[in-house]
């Protein structure tokens, strides 16, 4: 379990439409019905998106409302990775090929048209035909977060709001091995996170925590620091409305995380108040189990730090949940602990992607049969 609670964040928003809370206030389970994997959706539950795959076409991208069900939204095999939406729900972000087959972040323009965005000066496509990739947008929808290439194997954390078009955030070292990627931007536009890697780093003491020289990282005021002050916090994950709380993978000072991942890691929760890192942990090993296994990706966290999600197990990866009162749990064995009997028809949970800002609603994906995959959609009185 968490080991300190802090502050709260600011108050939460209402609940996605389709899975408000019954009238007792228990813990339910909803199989989404269509093929939307659904990535995120807004503040108040009226939108969702994800990606659409039934298993028939190429995969493309999809948005959710109550009038009007699934649409897909890109030409099939035009997305690239998943899309956001803001908390608004006006704006839709992701990454879709053009005209010369690159691929690049875009906006959505309704239909299957959307807006690319013009990369930053010095922007280059990859190896694999990739110019810019967008991984967030904002709450209102204004500012843009993901990475750009400035050569076949270099990429760099990126921003763009409509003022300043695409904007190069750099990397703390600027070698050719150096990258950086930003993942998130917090709901006001102003913290971005991700990570920054440096070539060979492996931090002294006994965290050794940042896999692989990806050193978590935050972007405020146009400049970048590192999460932890000697960079031995991993890759930052998610945040919440503010900045304020930050959720990533690999704790500073957790002795069995270290740079080859032999004994696992565990998820970290960083609070802006105290600087402090919490480590919520990973699903238990059992004893005589491999070690190896005990490791949590985090994916997403409410505004006031109270739930977060994510996947557990490093061979073998399921879904989990953490909260207070349950610590790091799979989700599957959250919801049976609270008389939820629907998702044991399901062979398996396999990842959470999305918490509601108030903490009431997770969504995730998962294979309610051995050969297909749908969402779910889980809430949380």
């Amino acid at each position: 379990m968490r080991k300190e609670l802090g502050l709260l964040a600011r108050a939460a928003v209402p609940l996605f439409a389709m899975a408000c809370l019954p009238a007792m206030a228990q813990v339910t389970f909803k199989e989404f019905v269509d093929y939307c994997i659904i990535s995120g959706m807004s503040a108040d539950g009226s939108v969702a998106v994800g990606t659409y795959d039934n298993g028939v076409a190429k995969a493309s991208a999809c948005r959710w409302t109550p009038s009007r069900g699934v649409e897909v939204i890109a030409d099939p095999g035009s997305i690239f990775t998943g899309v956001s939406i803001s908390r608004d729900g006006n704006t839709i972000v992701g990454t879709v090929s053009d005209s010369r087959g690159n691929y690049n972040a875009a906006i959505w323009q309704g239909g299957t048209k959307w807006m690319i965005l013009n990369p930053f000066p010095g922007a280059a496509p990859s190896e694999n035909n990739y110019v810019s990739v967008a991984l967030d947008v904002s709450g209102d929808g204004s500012v843009v977060v993901g990475y750009a290439y400035v050569s076949a194997t270099k990429a760099v954390a990126m921003r763009w709001d409509s003022m300043n078009g695409m904007v190069n955030l750099g990397t703390f070292d600027e070698g050719v091995n150096s990258d950086s990627q930003a993942y998130r931007v917090s709901a006001d536009g102003k913290n971005i996170i991700g990570w920054d890697y440096k070539e060979g780093f492996n931090p002294a003491g006994p965290g050794g925590a940042s896999q692989n020289g990806r050193r978590g990282a935050i972007w405020w005021d146009g400049k970048e620091r590192l999460l932890h002050p000697f960079g031995w916090a991993g890759e930052a994950w998610a945040t919440n409305n503010n900045g304020s709380i930050i959720v990533g993978q690999f704790h500073p000072l957790d002795a069995n995380n270290n740079p080859l991942i032999q004994h696992g890691a565990s998820t970290y929760e960083w609070t802006a108040w105290d600087g402090h890192f919490a480590d919520l942990g990973a699903v238990p090993i059992p004893i005589g189990g491999d070690q190896s296994n005990y490791l949590s990706q985090p994916y997403a966290v409410s505004d006031d730090g109270s739930v977060v999600g994510g996947e557990t197990g490093r061979y073998d990866k399921f879904a989990m949940i953490w909260t207070y009162q349950s610590g790091t749990v799979y989700l599957s064995d959250y919801l049976t602990q609270h008389g939820v009997s629907g998702h044991q028809k399901w062979v398996a949970l396999l990842r959470v992607n999305y918490i509601s800002p108030d903490g009431h609603t997770v969504v995730g994906y998962g294979k309610p049969t051995a050969t297909t995959i749908k969402s779910f959609i889980v809430t949380i009185p």
